[in-house]
């Protein structure tokens, strides 16, 4: 033993009702941990492997003695179905007699909550009407029914007084000695004992294998591992997900009965799944040639079988697509490429083909002769005249000058277009410098002034 919540402190410093938390290895093998006083209260507290639900020692000797009493088969942990959810479960059942029996220590039996399910259980065999009868100890709250009161925890003296209620119903049960009983109470503890070292069948690691590869700790119960659990446990432990590799906490009944998995996946699939339910938004209603163009799907998981065709038109899942007429890829969400959006290469291209190309008698020789006879060149396209320069572009062009012959300037096809002309010629056509220079000078004069 070692103490856990004051490590200076052993056995024999410790009191009976101490809450200190210490650790403990059963008869069996296993460690486990528990507080002082629990352990104090019922000796077979604590274990997870002996304290397996359904069997436990006191039930076996019982089922021992009984089967020598009655030279009958005693069955025990038997299941009835009382039209609930789950069965009933039951101690000992006499065969030959279809008598059930409980057997109620106060230890488990005598808090309120193990009360009303005493009273419950009561309520259901009455209804079911079969012969029922329970064993229970003082301090233990009544409850409906049949009821036989036994003294201390002792398997014998249980048995006796259960066999004289037996042969107070007529059922046939004969007296044992010293020795026989003793007999059967070793062979109880043999059974006791192989049934502590042997896990379940109904475990979760032969249950449900692929739940038990991704358990990792029992937060509970440390000492039960897969092979030990039972698909019904309470016990909170830690899974890690075999797919995405995401790491949470719940309960075995969680995953085993109520089917419930890992977050982040159960979150993707229920998304997949409303996907495949609203057939009218998908991808393949929308544009179902984008499916040549796509090369792969970045944003889904791999394992995850799932085809453009299926995504919903307005997804944000991103796609690497390929143009088909210049090979070029890139990528983008789906809903960029439902809402029209295409390869930026091919659109630039188009784009500026529109802007090259002016219709029919719509270009600057056509609609500004006097403008196209003072070209020169161009200088961002020069294969581009007057011929194919539309009037409101914005190429910029060299220009000479129609009245002085002599002077060349600069300035976009638009600007000339609107007016714009030799700067020598209009100041010489106003008679004054240009309006820039003037208006530079009367300032700077002003200033001499002052």
């Amino acid at each position: 033993m070692a103490n856990i919540s004051w490590p200076g402190h052993g056995p024999e410093t410790l009191y009976p009702r101490a809450a200190a938390l210490c650790s403990w290895r059963c008869r069996c093998g296993a460690l486990y941990e528990a507080h002082v006083r629990d352990r104090a209260k019922s000796p077979d507290y604590g274990c997870g492997r002996c304290r397996r639900r359904g069997r436990s020692l006191l039930e076996l000797e019982l089922a021992q003695l009984l089967a020598a009493a009655t030279g009958d088969e005693v069955e025990v942990d038997v299941r009835l179905d009382g039209g609930r959810r789950s069965a009933e479960r039951l101690d000992l059942f006499l065969s030959s007699a279809e008598i059930y029996i409980d057997l109620d220590p106060a230890h488990w039996h005598a808090g309120a909550a193990a009360h009303a399910r005493d009273l419950r259980k009561s309520e259901v065999m009455a209804k079911l009407g079969v012969r029922y009868v329970r064993v229970r100890q003082p301090g233990t709250p009544p409850v409906p029914g049949e009821t036989v009161v036994a003294g201390t925890k002792d398997a014998t003296e249980w048995f006796l007084i259960l066999a004289e209620w037996l042969r107070s119903q007529s059922v046939p049960c004969s007296s044992l000695s010293s020795d026989r009983m003793a007999v059967a109470v070793a062979a109880a503890r043999e059974e006791w004992k192989a049934y502590q070292s042997t896990p379940p069948g109904e475990s979760l690691a032969k249950l449900f294998p692929a739940l038990a590869s991704e358990l990792v700790e029992n937060l509970t119960r440390p000492e039960m591992g897969a092979q030990w659990l039972v698909p019904g446990s309470a016990d909170r432990c830690v899974w890690q997900c075999g797919t995405c590799r995401h790491v949470w906490r719940t309960q075995v009944v969680s995953r085993a009965q109520r089917k419930t998995g890992c977050p982040p996946c159960s979150r993707r699939e229920r998304s997949y799944q409303a996907r495949l339910s609203r057939a009218e938004l998908r991808v393949r209603d929308v544009a179902p040639e984008l499916l040549s163009q796509a090369v792969r799907i970045l944003d889904v998981d791999k394992t995850r079988d799932i085809e453009l065709l299926d995504l919903a038109r307005g997804s944000t899942i991103r796609v690497l697509w390929r143009c088909p007429d210049c090979a070029h890829e890139w990528v983008a969400p789906v809903v960029n490429r439902t809402s029209g959006r295409g390869c930026q290469p091919c659109s630039i291209r188009r784009r500026s083909a529109i802007r090259q190309d002016p219709p029919p008698g719509g270009s600057l020789a056509d609609l500004h002769p006097d403008v196209a006879d003072t070209f020169l060149a161009n200088l961002d396209h020069p294969e581009r005249g007057p011929d194919r320069l539309r009037p409101r572009s914005g190429d910029r062009c060299r220009w000479h000058c129609p009245c002085c012959g002599s002077n060349e300037w600069e300035t976009k096809v638009s600007a000339r277009v609107k007016g714009q002309g030799c700067g020598r010629c209009r100041g010489q056509r106003t008679g004054r410098p240009r309006v820039g220079t003037s208006r530079r000078r009367m300032r700077l004069d002003e200033f001499r002034l002052f």
